[in-house]
């Protein structure tokens, strides 16, 4: 963590103490999840200022952490060794004592305060200095406890607990309007002072700024509007989950501020990324997550845009129409994963074009031109039109003897128009193949024994390039697609397939139940992806080691622990769309248990 973040944090942590202490119930009780922004919710809500940097909103949190808990999934993640080691550590036994202290303290289980002071409703807001400035944030919690008598009873302890330690000086009460408040005054050094006030029908508010607390109090007696009544808010609502575990409401500001967009770039490419990446948060007018437990973890993103505040090239990509690949019929049945995305190969390029710098530009105007000529002559405006923006990709695994390739990728894209004059599945395959030569012809690679070969795979052409029986890449182009894969047996096994749809794989099933209709989605098979790693788990472990640099004995651990997770899930689907006008982006990614 960086001196810029951890400053602000250290600051405020001791601010933030009841709310990390009344965690510690969840912590102990195993809970996996936290509940949404809605029912309960919503009276808190309203006491949140309208433009809040960041909101996490929990509701009904003792049924939802008691769903969790009934399911098989909690006794699993427990028995997983990373798991298991860290519940039999002495960091955890801290943690279990401190739950003991609150106990006695308290006189009722630790389960009795996490259900009814956590269990219906609470919110945590924070708020950012003028500027975005993290290091002047302020914080807020606001709780609707079923037992406010509990929650007094919890603070009372505290007060005295610091008290008794000399840190805090004394409890002053004061007054805004009918209502009064405290004011938790600590001795010089030790900490900032807090505040905190508890209404009438039980709510309970705590903010490290005095002034957040009196616009509570304001907004309770309903003399200002809250964060509940802001539209892009009910748009991220309407657009997430009902019944999420929780749900996180974020301002773009901060969102660019994590990313360190406005920060010098090192590169022309990372300055560009932070160019893009500005524009597209300029154009959110707020950027929403959550997560439920749906057969599993679901995780959601829902963003609400301004489409006028968009470049071109992007509202015109998102405007296209909506569908499902034609190739997913294509999809081995052996595949591990399938990828379904939508690109548009003719805005990708003017894009590019765009991005070239001026110093670039005639070596850019030159390679074109060379495409051109690798295309027999047709132009790249003229030809990438005619390549369909659906593209889809399979995972399989491969039966090379090399234990390096221990997985297959291929991804194909069909012809918008298979019978234009000049087809465009001869211009690429002479593309392709003169390519590849020019790549084998280069005279330092005359020791690895490149070449190109075209071969006959299940009836099919397949033309790769690799030393020996090792391709690195090969593809079939032919007058219905183009395949382009790392190995010849990925492309043939991707073109003979009999069809993703009629396939008794479990990608189908859980596409079908977990994508639905989604034109852009991601689905793994993790049982297959875990017993494919298992086969080559040698060659893996080589190509990971070498690739971070850390002993192969380290990464052997690590990938173990992975495994381990994997395992206990069926899969991970992940999904994107957005609206044909521009205004809405949802995503989701679960994690599907066994």
């Amino acid at each position: 963590m960086t001196d810029r973040f951890a400053r602000p944090i250290a600051r405020h942590r001791q601010g933030l103490e009841a709310v990390g202490w009344l965690a510690i119930s969840l912590l102990i009780l195993g809970s996996h999840g936290l509940a949404a922004a809605s029912g309960p919710a919503d009276p808190l809500l309203r006491l949140v200022a309208p433009d809040p940097s960041m909101v996490l909103a929990v509701e009904d949190f003792r049924t939802r952490a008691k769903q969790v808990e009934a399911s098989t999934l909690d006794d699993d993640l427990k028995r997983l060794p990373l798991v298991a080691s860290w519940l039999g550590s002495t960091r955890f036994d801290r943690l279990r004592r401190a739950a003991t202290n609150i106990e006695n303290g308290l006189g009722v289980p630790i389960r009795t305060v996490f259900d009814e002071v956590l269990g219906d409703a609470f919110v945590v807001v924070l708020q950012t200095g003028p500027g975005g400035a993290i290091d002047r944030s302020s914080g807020l919690v606001l709780i609707k406890p079923r037992g406010p008598k509990l929650l007094e009873r919890l603070i009372a302890t505290r007060n005295a607990a610091l008290s008794k330690q000399g840190t805090l000086n004394q409890v002053i009460t004061r007054r805004q309007g009918a209502v009064s408040y405290q004011t938790r005054s600590f001795k010089p050094g030790v900490r900032p002072d807090d505040h905190y006030v508890s209404f009438d029908d039980g709510t309970f508010a705590w903010s490290n700024s005095e002034a957040s607390i009196l616009e509570v109090i304001d907004r309770h007696a309903g003399t200002r509007h809250g964060f509940d009544a802001s539209p892009s808010f009910k748009t991220l609502r309407a657009g997430l989950p009902d019944k999420p575990l929780a749900s996180l409401f974020v301002a773009p500001a901060v969102v660019a501020e994590a990313l360190g967009t406005s920060l010098p770039a090192s590169s022309s490419t990372r300055r560009h990324i932070n160019a893009f990446a500005s524009k597209y948060l300029t154009a959110a007018r707020m950027i929403g997550f959550a997560v439920e437990y749906r057969d599993g973890f679901v995780f959601h993103s829902h963003e609400v845009l301004d489409p006028s505040e968009l470049p071109d090239w992007l509202r015109g990509w998102m405007a296209r129409p909506s569908k499902p690949s034609p190739l997913l019929g294509s999809i081995p049945p052996s595949a591990f994963g399938v990828v379904s995305a939508r690109f548009d190969f003719a805005r990708a390029l003017g894009v590019v074009r765009l991005l070239v710098e001026d110093d670039d530009r005639t070596l850019w105007e030159t390679a074109e031109q060379a495409a051109q000529g690798l295309a027999l002559g047709q132009p790249l405006d003229d030809l990438l039109p005619q390549v369909d923006s659906h593209v889809v990709f399979a995972l399989s695994p491969k039966t090379s003897p090399n234990p390096w390739d221990w997985y297959g990728l291929a991804g194909a894209a069909a012809w918008v128009d298979p019978n234009r004059p000049r087809p465009t599945w001869v211009a690429v395959d002479n593309a392709f193949k003169t390519g590849m030569s020019s790549f084998a012809l280069r005279p330092y690679r005359r020791s690895l024994h490149v070449r190109v070969e075209t071969e006959e795979r299940n009836g099919r052409r397949v033309t790769k390039l690799g030393p020996g029986d090792k391709s690195v890449l090969a593809y079939q182009s032919n007058a219905d697609h183009l395949i382009v894969g790392n190995s010849g047996e990925a492309v043939a096994e991707f073109a003979a397939s009999p069809g993703f749809s009629a396939s008794t794989s479990p990608l189908a099933g859980l596409r079908d139940r977990y994508a639905g209709d989604a034109e852009t989605f991601a689905v793994i098979d993790l049982p297959r992806l875990v017993d494919v790693v298992q086969r080559s788990r040698n060659a893996v472990i080589r190509d990971l080691a070498g690739r971070s640099g850390r002993p192969l004995a380290e990464v052997d651990g690590d990938l173990g622990h992975v495994l381990s997770l994997a395992r206990l899930f069926r899969g991970v689907v992940a999904t994107s769309n957005a609206n044909r006008d521009a205004t809405e982006v949802h995503r989701t990614l679960g994690l599907i248990a066994r």
